[in-house]
């Protein structure tokens, strides 16, 4: 059982794990003496352990955990099967290492054995050697234990909180079966329920005054049903409104989207929510548009050319320049032409020397901005964020594209 006691270098240990396995992932601390082991979701390290010992543990478990060797299906044959378990792991822990070697730190770079992961390239590959009769060198104490119970214990606790949270996101349906029209003249309002009829009987005045007034406003109102229909429903945090504020991404009037055919193309992306400390997966997604590419360019990037100076000198490089009347070097190719001239009776040239100036170049740029939601909200100088940061990106390419820099 993992004990309450966290040293100072478990946060650490943690974003190094969250950061292998590729989301988010806390460590603990064992008694001392127990081995490692993770249910998908904590690693479980041995507080007696040294520094370096704990830190291969972390790695080994993480990279488990990013490479899918906890697949549910897997864990449940290797229930009741310690040998068969002890095999795959020392299979398994080899193959997740060497597919993770890019992100581990250097000292850790030779954990992962090669040769043992070259014989398999999936889980699933894994549990057929461990299955087997084949020979599996036993792992190293720094990979610890697979205990299948505890992953699947926490698997099925993840489905079960899914199932019984609340979505707060519903995605766009991507159906297109149009609702059948209904006539005006037929709608009469008499299942609505009347909230200021007294139900022993007769209305009183305020009550009467009330559902006149509702009454109205149904009648002026731009479409059917009840008030209040018609209402935005959407709003800014910002307290400040002009002509560029976004209030909504959603379609005011039912006429200008009925027709309308959402994409359904886009990559989705996992969303980290802070409240529930993990991550939403596949909540957001990204489509790309092509860019319509105007033939003048606008006004608003006429400020390019004050840009450029403070550019100018930007990644600048030494060029070395020779025959140069005056530099730090003997250029000596034109000495030599040099004295061979006064030799032969001609005049000399003076330039015999090198010099180093800074005229060459050596810069490239990539130029972000930031597409966030908060981006539309109003500037300070009446412009949205996002169009400010487009006049200065755009701004920066002009200036460094006319000084010669890779944009």
């Amino acid at each position: 059982m993992s004990t309450d006691v966290r040293g100072d270098r478990l946060p650490g240990l943690g974003m190094l794990a969250s950061a292998l396995a590729g989301r988010a992932v806390a460590v603990a601390e064992l008694r001392p003496g127990e081995p490692s082991w993770t249910d998908g979701q904590t690693i479980h390290i041995d507080a007696g352990a040294s520094p370096r010992r704990q830190l291969k543990a972390v790695a080994v478990q993480a990279s488990m955990i990013a490479a899918g060797s906890l697949d549910p299906d897997v864990m449940r044959r290797l229930l009741r099967r310690p040998r068969v378990a002890k095999r795959y792991l020392a299979v398994e822990g080899h193959r997740a290492l060497v597919a993770n070697v890019d992100l581990l730190p250097g000292v850790l770079a030779s954990l992962g054995d090669p040769d043992t992961a070259g014989r398999s390239d999936s889980p699933a590959a894994s549990l057929r050697i461990a299955k087997g009769r084949v020979a599996v060198a036993d792992a190293a104490p720094e990979f610890g234990v697979l205990r299948a119970a505890k992953v699947l214990a926490t698997y099925a606790r993840a489905a079960e909180q899914r199932d019984t949270e609340q979505p707060g996101h519903v995605p766009r349906s991507n159906d297109t079966d149009e609702l059948k029209e209904l006539d005006d003249d037929e709608a009469d309002g008499s299942d609505d329920p009347d909230m200021f009829t007294s139900p022993v009987g007769g209305g009183g005045f305020i009550g009467k005054w009330l559902k006149k007034m509702l009454s109205s406003a149904r009648k002026t109102a731009s479409g059917g049903g009840p008030p209040g229909a018609d209402a935005p429903t959407h709003r800014t945090n910002s307290a400040k409104r002009g002509p560029h504020a976004v209030t909504s991404l959603a379609a005011t009037s039912g006429e200008d989207g009925a027709d309308r055919a959402w994409p359904t193309d886009g990559v989705t992306y996992p969303e980290w929510d802070a409240g529930r400390r993990m991550y939403r997966p596949a909540w957001c997604t990204v489509r790309e548009i092509d860019a319509e590419i105007k033939p003048s360019a606008t006004h608003a990037i006429e400020a390019a050319i004050s840009v450029r100076r403070p550019l100018a000198r930007l990644g600048m490089g030494l060029h070395r320049r020779h025959r140069q009347a005056q530099g730090d070097d003997i250029d000596i190719d034109a000495a030599v032409e040099a004295r061979v001239e006064v030799l032969a009776g001609s005049v000399p040239d003076e330039a015999v020397y090198l010099d180093s100036l800074r005229r060459r170049r050596d810069l490239s740029v990539l130029l972000l901005l930031d597409v966030s939601g908060s981006a539309a909200e109003p500037g300070t100088i009446g412009r949205t964020v996002h169009e400010q940061q487009r006049t200065a990106v755009a701004n920066l390419a002009v200036a460094l594209h006319d000084l010669g820099v890779r944009v």
